[in-house]
């Protein structure tokens, strides 16, 4: 196991700045991933930066499951979501500090800035498998800033080892960013 370090709530303001919402282009980045009707886990959700606009995408007919281990951030999730009426599709879900505790089967996970800041990345990546519907996606994206190229490719390793396949993805300057994919009949092809 690895020290880590939680953003604390007191930073959620800084989550949440203008330039980011430019730089990030949450919908852009998340549209090819999410249809309407879809249930999708937003793990890590913090103040819900990534959470509203998978819920724009998700529509009224799907959900988007909040997860983070603050409750400062899922009450700060609580009333963005309430001020722009996309609550009834939006279930928040607090995490144990080792785990994301979830039995709900969901189509597609991000996880943008929240492995490096996990105790066992072994333990999200195991859950992660598990809870994804055959041919889902899972989204990782690291801040290059917070983690080195080594910690990044063991990560991969990890999400490897617990099953899923690398979808070749291009990272961006500021972040590393890969696609992850829970393909049932690989893995029964490796079981032989």
């Amino acid at each position: 196991m690895r020290e880590h370090h939680i953003c604390p709530g007191w930073m959620a303001p800084m989550l949440l700045i203008p330039f980011r919402y430019f730089s990030a282009r949450p919908t852009q980045l998340l549209r090819p991933f999410i249809k309407p009707g879809d249930t999708v886990l937003d793990m890590g959700c913090g103040p819900g930066f990534f959470t509203i606009p998978m819920a724009k995408l998700t529509g009224p007919e799907g959900k988007v499951i909040a997860a983070d281990f603050q409750q400062e951030m899922l009450d700060i999730t609580k009333r963005r979501a309430k001020r722009r009426n996309l609550s009834k599709h939006i279930t928040l879900h607090r995490t144990e500090a080792d785990s994301i505790n979830l039995k709900e089967s969901v189509s597609f996970i991000l996880a943008a800035h929240v492995v490096h800041e996990l105790p066992d990345a072994e333990v999200f990546f195991n859950e992660a498998f598990e809870i994804l519907k055959s041919g889902g996606i899972c989204l990782i994206i690291e801040p290059r800033g917070h983690v080195d190229n080594e910690q990044w490719e063991s990560n991969m390793d990890t999400a490897c080892n617990a099953g899923f396949t690398i979808i070749p993805t291009k990272s961006r300057r500021s972040s590393y960013i890969q696609v992850l994919a829970k393909d049932d009949r690989m893995q029964q092809e490796n079981k032989r």
